[in-house]
């Protein structure tokens, strides 16, 4: 018999569940601690689609990436998608806040020839009208689920550079993160990947490197997955091959 439970707290009661599964199907406890995995592609205007691995590869990772160990296991409750600016002149890879939206001030970039392509944000805008899929080769876990989802507008805030800061809310949710439901358990030891197939759209700038008078500058545009649950120390294998969402 399942247990039910009931707390103020959706993120406590998944925690139960993960909890509760792993004891019931190994007869073991495990250290489990909330964690954020985040995945980074740079953005190219020649590529329609973007797979972005899980695994953990310490060789060729990106700086900010944070992936997961192949001997644990992730329970997904959350995930957002956004673009965040780099300067790989200056060695900052990602280093900048992560917009979750084509934000007019920030993605400025004009090549001038007077069609929507030509705009940067319009170009970083046809991520959020796309599909999503997460894969354990060769299972589909989560198909064609549209980016829309993911677009999320803060509320917007001056700043001294005349640009705009997201205004951002204690929740997972007024932070960029839509809950996923049901919930898929990914474990480290299988090639779990990210895959981004591009809707129709201009692709044209969403690499940005340019500014709004079409002069060249050193930043350039990044896509961020990030995904949020729970992760179970050493406990990668340990359930049955892609038990439950």
């Amino acid at each position: 018999m399942s247990n039910v439970y009931f707390t103020p707290s959706p993120q406590r009661a998944a925690y139960s569940r993960f909890r509760d599964l792993l004891t019931r199907e190994t007869g073991e406890e495990f250290i489990i601690n909330e964690k954020t995995l985040r995945l980074e592609a740079p953005l190219s205007a020649t590529r329609s689609s973007y797979n972005l691995d899980l695994f953990e590869n310490r060789g060729s990772d990106r700086q900010l990436e944070e992936k997961l160990n192949r001997n644990d296991l992730f329970f997904l409750t959350h995930i957002a998608m956004g673009v965040a600016q780099q300067d790989t002149t200056a060695g900052h890879y990602a280093n900048f806040p992560v917009y979750f939206h084509g934000d007019q001030n920030v993605f400025v970039g004009n090549d001038g020839g007077g069609n929507p392509e030509s705009l940067e944000s319009y170009c970083v805008e046809s991520l959020y009208n796309s599909k999503v899929n997460i894969k354990t080769s060769p299972v589909e876990r989560l198909k064609d689920f549209l980016t829309y989802n993911f677009r999320y507008v803060p509320e917007q805030v001056a700043n001294t550079t005349a640009k705009t800061t997201g205004q951002f809310g204690p929740t997972m949710e007024q932070r960029g993160f839509y809950p996923l439901n049901p919930n898929i358990i990914i474990d480290g030891y299988d090639n779990n990947t990210v895959e981004l197939q591009l809707g129709t759209g201009g692709y044209t700038n969403i690499a940005g490197g340019i500014n709004a008078s079409n002069v060249a500058v050193d930043t350039s545009n990044v896509l961020v997955f990030l995904l949020h649950g729970f992760v179970a120390i050493n406990a990668a294998r340990k359930i049955g091959q892609y038990t439950g969402n």
